[in-house]
C-alpha cells in the first residue's frame, strides 16, 4: 500500500480482484500526479520527480477501489571530483583568506566537502574554507568530498603582519657643513618594526647642497637648503636645514686667514687680567707691515681693572686673505695674564686663539 521509488525508476504494484473466480478480474490504474509518478495498465509506476502520488487501481465490474501511497525520491548523483580557488594564496599572520571548492558535476546529490590543514600551528582552516594565519611558514589546505573522497589543495603562505609607517623624523634638524664637506643624516622610522623602512633624499636647493640615497649632504656653495626625507609608505616627511659656509682657514705661525671674499668677519679681544700689561691686534691684507690695514684692536690693562676687551669688525678682500698680528706683554714677569682672540666669520666657522707673551700672532 506503500513504496518508495527513485525517479527515472520503476516498481510493480499487484492488484488482487476479490473473488478470486470473479468472472471479470479486469482494473484500470491511474496517478493522482503523473509529475511525480505515472503508472500503466500492467501497475507499473514509474518515478518522474521528488514527490508524491496516489496509486489508484479501480475494478471494471463494480469499480471497487484500492490505492497505493508512492513516494518519490530524486536520483542520485555521483560525486566525480573537486576543485578549490585559489589554489595558491598569501595571507598575513593576523589576517585570513576564504577558499571556495566546486564539486563536479554541480547536480551531485552530496556536494558536502570538510576542509583540513597540513599545518594548523600556521594556518587553520573552518568548515567553510576560511583561511586564518597564526605564524609565518607554509601549509597546504586539503578540501575531500563526502561522496567519493575526492581531493584539492591550496597551498597557503603565512606571512609577517604588515606594520604601516606613522612617521619620520630626522637627526640633526639643523646642520652646519663647509663647501666641499659632507654631513650625515638619519631618517628615524616609527614605528622602528615598519614594515617598509624605505626613505628618499631631496634637497630645496640643490646648488647649494646635494643629499644622497643614504642622507649624506655635500655642501656645494654658501647658502642654505632645507633636506627632506620622505617614507615610502605614507609619505611622512621631516625636514633638516642646512647651512653651508664658505671654506675659512688659519694658520697661527704666519696669521694667514682664508675665507669666502667679502664675509664679515668679528674680530674680539678678551684679556683675563693677573697683572699689568699690554695687547694689540693687527689685521692687514699682506703679512707683516705690508698691505692695507683692515682692523686694528688694543689696550693696556692692570691688575686693578676688570678683564679688559676690545671688538672689531672688517670684510674679507677680494682675494679672500687677510694677515693677523698680535702681541701680549706682561709688565709684571711674575703675573701672567692672558688674552683669547675670538674670530668670527658670517660665512665659515668661528677660531679662537689663545695669546700670552709667550706665544704673540707673527
Amino acid at each position: 500500500t506503500t513504496a518508495t521509488v527513485t525517479a527515472g525508476e520503476d516498481t510493480d504494484l499487484t492488484a488482487t480482484v476479490l473473488p478470486a473466480n470473479a468472472s471479470n478480474p479486469s482494473v484500470n490504474w491511474s496517478s493522482s500526479n503523473p509529475a511525480v509518478a505515472t503508472v500503466n495498465g500492467t501497475g507499473r509506476v514509474t518515478g518522474v520527480s521528488a514527490g508524491s502520488a496516489i496509486i489508484t487501481v479501480t475494478t471494471q465490474d463494480g469499480n471497487f477501489e484500492a490505492i497505493s501511497v508512492i513516494t518519490v525520491e530524486a536520483a542520485t548523483v555521483d560525486v566525480t571530483g573537486v576543485s578549490v580557488t585559489p589554489t595558491t594564496a598569501k595571507v598575513t599572520v593576523g589576517s585570513g583568506t576564504n577558499l571556495a571548492a566546486t564539486v563536479s558535476p554541480a547536480e551531485a546529490s552530496n556536494p558536502n566537502v570538510t576542509w583540513s590543514s597540513s599545518n594548523p600551528s600556521v594556518a587553520t582552516v573552518n568548515g567553510t574554507g576560511r583561511v586564518t594565519g597564526l605564524t609565518i611558514g607554509t601549509a597546504t589546505i586539503t578540501v575531500t568530498t563526502q561522496d567519493g573522497n575526492f581531493e584539492a589543495i591550496s597551498v597557503i603562505t603565512v606571512e609577517a603582519a604588515t606594520v604601516d609607517v606613522t612617521g619620520v623624523s630626522v637627526t640633526p634638524t639643523t646642520a652646519t657643513v663647509t663647501v666641499g664637506d659632507t654631513r650625515n643624516l638619519t631618517a628615524n622610522i616609527l614605528p622602528s618594526n615598519a614594515s617598509d623602512p624605505n626613505v628618499t633624499w631631496s634637497s630645496s636647493n640643490p646648488a647649494v647642497a646635494t643629499v644622497n640615497g643614504t642622507g649624506q649632504v655635500t655642501g656645494l656653495t654658501i647658502g642654505t637648503a632645507t633636506i627632506t626625507v620622505t617614507t615610502q609608505d605614507g609619505n611622512f616627511t621631516a625636514n633638516s636645514n642646512i647651512t653651508v659656509n664658505g671654506v675659512v682657514t688659519f694658520n697661527r705661525s704666519t696669521g694667514r686667514y682664508t675665507a669666502p671674499p667679502g664675509s664679515a668677519v668679528e674680530v674680539r679681544m678678551l684679556t683675563y687680567i693677573s697683572g699689568k700689561g699690554v695687547a694689540s691686534l693687527t689685521v692687514r691684507t699682506a703679512s707683516g707691515d705690508q698691505g692695507t690695514s683692515l682692523l686694528s684692536l688694543g689696550y693696556s690693562f692692570n691688575n686693578s681693572s676688570v678683564d679688559a676687551s676690545d671688538t672689531g669688525v672688517f670684510i674679507m678682500p677680494p682675494n679672500g686673505e687677510a694677515y693677523f698680528s698680535g702681541v701680549h706683554s706682561d709688565i709684571e714677569i711674575d703675573r701672567i695674564s692672558t688674552t683669547e682672540i675670538t674670530i668670527l666669520n658670517n660665512q665659515g666657522r668661528t677660531e679662537v686663539i689663545n695669546m700670552e707673551a709667550s706665544t704673540p700672532i707673527q
